[in-house]
């Protein structure tokens, strides 16, 4: 199949360097091969080993910068031509390969992804904030961000709750959302302005989107998670999203979509021995250690672990250190708001929201122009 398209990729566009995988790459071989070799197009046997072809795709339809994919076929088959374009395959290609099927794909391809595979101009930015194990405090971080981000000038604001087996959000907020993200996954292909609004609820002037109030609501993976988190990232300047933990498919899947993940940790010992692990799986699934911001938690300097002790058992350089302030955080949980911007903990915040706000997103590397020019390495 690669010699048969090879050959007509060499004769009829302007590619310069292909690179051929013999085999379905790994997570991990996968996730180097993007940062190292930074292709502009993917072309996917689908057909040979199905399983690791949809293995592939999800994760590829994980990435902040998204790659081109054309699923390559040996016969006419509707259903998993289908399912593939439902799973982020931006065209396919029938055996016997031709010079026209080839340019109608790139063709769809260029209309889809003017920059070569980056997300369009404008787009928001997505934060994953992850607890490094149980108890560091990531939804109050999460939560009191996204109001400190509206009051430093962001226009769109948007916090979703990703763990559904505690639903947090909703109980330290006190909100009565008749709908969750389970209903948005469920019409995720069906999105639009109107259906959206319905959707979210509103807080302070940001929109939340809740976790359902039955965990079995949202079991298991779902690989439109991707999916809805770039709509999002279409609809909003940031958007935090609240997670459970840094395990299982369904936190990984959202953790590789975002642009940064908000990794937060105590001094304790016990915590810093979570982050390693953290740490450790984030890397095995592609997410790189420099797309990783270290959040030190109710920090005290009379307890715990030292932040020069913190960084190099973690390897990872602290972002914020936000003070144990237990009184003004208890009295924020029961009257149901933000905590207060003069308190040492909102204080913290305010000076991590500012230098969130205010990095912009790395720049990509510039385009050439024209169809097949987009191409030039495949």
């Amino acid at each position: 199949m690669a010699d048969e398209l090879g050959a007509v990729i060499s004769r009829e566009t302007a590619v310069g360097e292909i690179l051929d995988c013999k085999t379905y790459l790994a997570s991990q071989p996968l996730a180097e091969l993007l940062v190292s070799e930074a292709p502009d197009l993917c072309l996917l046997d689908v057909c040979s080993t199905p399983d690791q072809a949809d293995r592939i795709l999800a994760q590829l339809a994980g990435q902040p910068a998204k790659l081109p994919v054309i699923a390559l076929l040996g016969r006419n088959e509707p259903d998993r031509i289908l399912r593939h374009l439902r799973r982020g395959a931006a065209a396919f290609l029938l055996r016997p390969f031709s010079k026209e099927q080839l340019k109608a794909a790139l063709e769809k391809v260029a209309a889809l992804f003017p920059q070569g595979g980056d997300v369009a101009n404008g787009a928001g930015k997505v934060l994953s904030v992850v607890p490094a194990k149980g108890s560091c405090g990531a939804t109050t971080i999460a939560s009191n961000l996204a109001c400190q981000a509206k009051q430093f000038g962001v226009s769109k604001v948007l916090l979703v709750d990703l763990d559904p087996l505690t639903s947090t959000l909703s109980f330290l907020w006190k909100l009565k959302p008749q709908y969750s993200f389970a209903d948005a996954l469920s019409h995720v292909n069906e999105l639009d302005a109107d259906l959206w609004k319905a959707l979210v609820s509103g807080y302070r002037g940001l929109d939340v989107l809740p976790s359902p109030e039955n965990p079995s609501d949202c079991a298991g993976d779902a690989p439109q998670l991707a999916e809805l988190i770039e709509y999002c990232r279409g609809v909003y300047d940031l958007v935090f999203l609240d997670l459970g933990n840094p395990y299982g498919a369904w936190n990984l899947r959202a953790a590789r979509v975002a642009d940064e993940v908000l990794l937060v940790v105590t001094t304790d010992v016990p915590a810093v021995y979570g982050a390693q692990r953290a740490l450790a799986c984030l890397e095995r699934n592609g997410i790189a250690r420099h797309r990783v911001r270290l959040l030190v938690n109710r920090f005290r300097k009379d307890y715990g672990l030292e932040p020069g002790d913190v960084e190099s058992a973690l390897g990872v350089e602290i972002t914020q250190l936000l003070p144990y302030d237990r009184e003004a955080i208890d009295s924020a949980l029961i009257e149901a708001r933000p905590v207060a911007g003069n308190s040492q903990f909102g204080k913290s915040l305010a000076a991590l929201a500012a230098r969130l706000t205010d990095r912009e997103t790395a720049a990509r590397k510039p385009q050439p122009s024209g169809l097949l020019s987009l191409f030039s390495r495949a």
